[in-house]
């Protein structure tokens, strides 16, 4: 009881002092993937009730926002997409009327009234939106990160094995440098036409995109890139690298400039290095590389995950991917009730 009233208590005080709404798509995608399904039933502009089973997710390539909804709209239950604008005549000035590609659109979600598609629209009020508050009981631990971080690592390194098994036999460090090239909102677009332009039937393992949706002009093609990568393709024989460990970032920033030739910056170099080639590597040396170096970027979230999380910093790479986790997994899907931090006992009173 006295945690609900105090949850209730801080959302009020997060509401009107530290959270503000900013009225854009992106805000629009994390409250439906986070909070559509809680705050059903919903109702359109036409009145319909809807009720969300399943928000879906983000799509990370072109097309609608979010796919592989399900939801009931009064009686009918329907699976497709969900399309969302701030304004509803974007739907026209995007074009969407004339593309196949939103023939599967079950629900338009939009910030405010206006002309839009024959579609059942959802308006999204500012007060519809639940602020953000952290219920933490206690600071996570080192041991807490180290576990979660070794469990990422884990995944990458799955991720790493289902390259090195591509139909076409190219060098999955080679296919990981095209990943670390392309990542973004287009991710999925420019990795189908790396596979094509290589001979492969599909990329062996695509991810879902869950960073930045904001895009990033490259000074070259994607076709450029993909040529000159395979051009180059000897500088990632595994040879020249797997023999490499324990260095600090000085040493690993020499080996990495074998790609500057490529006209690749040191992040993506150091990216390429983090996702990559740590995975690809035994689990013992791939970890230890996480684990004695220190963070060279700071993500979005980072500062505001430190504090909810109690940390005062982040000191390796492995900790900071731990942190990232902990986002995707908890924070963002905001699964509070599961998440270790606030499990707790409190005796209320005892009985004779």
């Amino acid at each position: 009881m006295y945690l609900i009233r105090e949850t209730a208590e801080a959302f009020q005080v997060a509401e009107f002092a530290h959270w503000k709404w900013k009225r854009c798509e992106r805000d629009m995608h994390t409250w439906w993937l986070s909070q559509a399904e809680i705050h059903s039933p919903l109702r359109t502009t036409q009145n319909e009730q809807v009720i969300v089973i399943r928000a879906g997710e983000l799509n990370d390539g072109p097309g609608p926002d979010i796919r592989n909804c399900h939801l009931f709209i009064d009686d009918v239950e329907l699976t497709g997409s969900v399309e969302m604008h701030q304004n509803p005549v974007e739907w026209y000035q995007h074009h969407h009327d004339s593309d196949p590609a939103y023939d599967s659109v079950i629900l338009h979600v939009v910030g405010e009234e206006g002309a839009g598609p024959d579609l059942p629209t959802l308006i999204i009020q500012q007060n519809q939106i639940t602020p953000h508050f952290c219920l933490a009981r206690r600071p996570v631990s080192r041991l807490e990160l180290n576990h979660l971080a070794y469990k990422r690592y884990q995944a990458k390194a799955r991720h790493m094995r289902r390259l090195s098994e591509n139909d076409s036999g190219l060098n999955p460090l080679l296919l990981g440098m095209y990943e670390i090239l392309f990542a973004g909102a287009d991710r999925h677009k420019r990795l189908q036409s790396a596979a094509s332009s290589l001979g492969m039937a599909c990329w062996p393992d695509v991810r879902q995109w869950h960073g930045s949706r904001q895009g990033f002009a490259s000074r070259w093609s994607a076709e450029e890139q993909i040529n000159d990568l395979l051009a180059h393709a000897a500088v990632f024989d595994q040879n020249l690298w797997m023999a490499e460990h324990d260095l600090s970032w000085r040493a690993w920033d020499i080996l990495l400039n074998r790609f500057q030739i490529m006209g690749i910056s040191q992040n993506k170099c150091r990216e390429w290095l983090v996702n990559i080639l740590a995975p690809y590597g035994t689990a013992e040396n791939g970890f230890h590389i996480w684990q004695n170096l220190a963070p060279f970027r700071t993500y979005g979230r980072q500062t505001r995950l430190c504090v909810d999380l109690g940390l005062k910093h982040i000191e390796t790479i492995a900790e900071q991917q731990a942190l990232l986790a902990w986002d995707s997994h908890y924070c963002q899907a905001m699964r509070c009730s599961t998440c270790p931090l606030n499990r707790f006992h409190q005796t209320i009173a005892t009985i004779d």
